[in-house]
């Protein structure tokens, strides 16, 4: 057998389960076994639900064991722990010094309890299980676990306290059945026989000899005591007592024969998690501890653990995740449900997102396997992966991934779209700069976004070429202010406003400001007084009538007429491009055309032409005829 010396270690994955409790023959359940329940509570934090299993014979003159349970006042409800840890204290002291009932008997009643009844409407084994007995208990809890592994039910962790069997009860020596995942045994044996009890290491087990207790134990009943306030050490830090006597510093060290405090014991549970010493871990985790066949009754459990994301522990919604764990059911297929949960208990419905399922075969033996399972919804936060195992009978078992450390989800990348910007160029017939009926698009013009913001088109400007009717799309753009730009077409002018910049989103469609091209031609001119400072509107240049008369080849004469506007500015548009046009003035009542001034332009436009600012016509009052007469004399 294996003693502690440098152990290899077994990489972790964790979950919370049921800790079991049990003391040897005819300890009461209020010494060290209350204490560590409670250590393990504030260890693990909140309320964390304890039962009290007693195991004694019915009224019957068979002596059959009936088990009944009672919550300890006090204590947490299952369906509300956050951590999903449960305690249960075996109390069988009035049966634990009778001959008659052995270990096997009890166990077995205890781990078909475990099966069938439910506590709070949860069965404990369905979830993982942690054992915890000194003395003679360590028998007891192996026999729980021996009767578990005939159904096929797994055991996460046996911890032995000083073990020993009593040949005068015909307990059967310590055995590790192979459904017990890692055993652990802290032991010390002075050598001398007596009736107080003498541990001893297990072969399969991780031994720890704490032989210094043997010199150490003050304030204990005997020796054989001390390795419970050990072992408490583990749980509570900074505790000096631990329910059968006092926990001494001197106890710990630094060395692998002699660990640290926080370096051995509870820190091996699947509550802290640390890797585990391989001596004492099962062949399936990749150990080197020898187990019993348990042999298989009945109806058989489906079980999962060592459960990994092998991925990482942070991805992104909507990511794939690589999930690796060990099955077994050997009586047939499982299905296995992949949930993410805000909490570590099952049963409290804080399953935030169902991962898919999978189904596996029958395995006479745990079996590796890898899953990819798809985030897709999930979302942003801190999970703990849970998986939950179902056989065909309907018994479920859960397993959790780390208790330590959650799984963080971040929100998934956004997806960048091609966003396109749309519109269309017309031919504005009339030249008034909006898109009437008979207007129709423009072919082949180029429209561009002007990245450069120069208003000329570079060869690196987003663009596109509008169709037969006009239209265009400009697309593959990311999100982004954009200002979209048309390349004029020669023989037109633009008679539309340049549209203002547009904001796009990713993937979005937006349609922007349509672009009016003409070939008709605009004069404009303007108006002014000579002589007069204008105080009043009737003193101001506008409401004179310009006349526009167009000459068209074949076609006779067309007038036009513009009316000034307060500047006296006028503006004729619309006109056909190539024609002679005479641009007059019709003065206003009581204004004249100012002396030596042009009385009328005659211009030639063309196509999209413009004439601006040259055609000026000067006017000015007509006095009075007694201020007429005046000026003559």
């Amino acid at each position: 057998m294996k003693h502690s010396l440098i152990e290899t270690l077994e990489p972790r994955t964790l979950f919370a389960g049921v800790t079991i409790l049990a003391t040897g023959r005819g300890g009461p359940i209020t010494s060290f076994m209350q204490t560590m329940a409670n250590d393990i509570t504030t260890r693990v934090g909140g309320l964390v639900p304890q039962f009290v299993l007693t195991v004694a014979p019915t009224s019957s003159t068979n002596g059959a064991l009936l088990p009944s349970i009672t919550q300890v006042p006090g204590t947490g409800t299952p369906q509300t722990s956050a951590s999903g840890e449960i305690i249960l204290l075996i109390n069988y002291q009035g049966i634990s010094t009778n001959p008659i009932y052995h270990l096997n008997y009890i166990g077995s009643v205890i781990a078909d309890y475990l099966m069938t009844t439910p506590v709070d409407g949860i069965l404990l084994a369905s979830l993982p299980i942690h054992e915890i007995a000194l003395s003679r208990g360590t028998g007891l809890i192996d026999e729980i676990a021996h009767t578990l592994g005939q159904s096929g039910v797994w055991v996460d962790e046996e911890t032995y306290l000083d073990p020993d069997p009593l040949s005068v009860m015909n307990d059967a020596p310590p055995t590790i059945y192979d459904n017990v995942a890692f055993v652990d045994d802290y032991w010390r044996n002075n050598g001398i026989q007596s009736s107080v009890g003498e541990g001893q290491p297990v072969d399969g087990a991780y031994n720890l000899n704490v032989f210094w207790l043997d010199s150490d134990d003050a304030g204990y009943a005997n020796a054989h005591d001390a390795p419970t306030g050990y072992y408490d050490g583990t749980i509570n830090l900074t505790s000096t007592f631990g329910g059968d006597g006092p926990i001494y510093n001197s106890w710990y060290g630094d060395t692998p024969l002699m660990p640290a405090r926080d370096a051995t014991g509870f820190i091996y549970t699947d509550l802290v998690g640390a890797p585990r010493p391989l001596s004492g871990v099962w062949a399936a985790s990749g150990g080197t501890g020898t187990r019993t066949p348990a042999g298989d009754s009945g109806t058989q459990w489906g079980n999962v653990t060592d459960l990994t994301v092998t991925s990482g522990d942070s991805f992104a919604s909507g990511d794939s995740i690589n999930v690796s764990f060990l099955h077994e059911d050997r009586g047939g297929a499982d299905t296995v449900t992949f949930f993410l949960g805000t909490t570590r208990n099952p049963y409290n419905d804080t399953f935030a997102a169902n991962l898919g399922s999978v189904n596996l075969g029958q395995s006479a033996t745990p079996i590796p396997n890898i899953e990819t399972l798809s985030t897709a919804g999930v979302a942003p936060g801190s999970y703990w992966l849970c998986a939950q195992v179902t056989n065909s009978a309907g018994d479920t078992r859960y397993a959790y991934e780390s208790i330590t450390s959650p799984l963080t989800v971040t929100p998934a990348p956004v997806q960048q779209l091609p966003a396109t910007l749309t519109g269309n160029v017309f031919n504005d017939l009339t030249g008034s700069g909006i898109q009437n009926a008979a207007d129709p698009g423009l072919p082949s013009i180029l429209v561009y976004v002007d990245l450069a913001g120069t208003g000329q088109y570079e060869a690196s400007d987003p663009s596109a070429t509008t169709d037969a009717n006009g239209n265009y799309a400009i697309t593959g753009l990311t999100p982004g202010t954009y200002t979209v730009l048309e390349v004029v077409p020669a023989g037109m002018r633009q008679t539309t406003a340049p549209p203002a910049p547009v904001i796009l989103s990713n993937g979005q469609t937006l349609a922007v400001a349509d672009f009016g091209n003409t070939q008709t031609a605009t004069i404009s001119g303007s108006v002014v007084l000579k002589g007069v400072a204008p105080a009043t509107a009737a003193d101001s240049p506008n409401g004179f009538t310009v006349v526009l008369t167009q000459h068209l080849k074949g076609a006779g004469a067309r007038k036009f007429t513009s009316t000034t506007n307060a500047q006296g500015g006028f503006t004729f548009t619309g006109l056909q491009p190539y024609a002679q046009d005479t641009v007059q003035i019709a003065s206003r009542k009581g204004y004249k055309l100012a002396p030596h001034t042009r009385s009328e332009y005659v211009v030639r436009v063309t196509s999209g032409g413009q004439v601006t600012g040259g055609l000026l016509f000067s006017e000015v009052p007509v006095l009075p005829r007694a201020s007429r007469a005046k000026t003559a004399k």
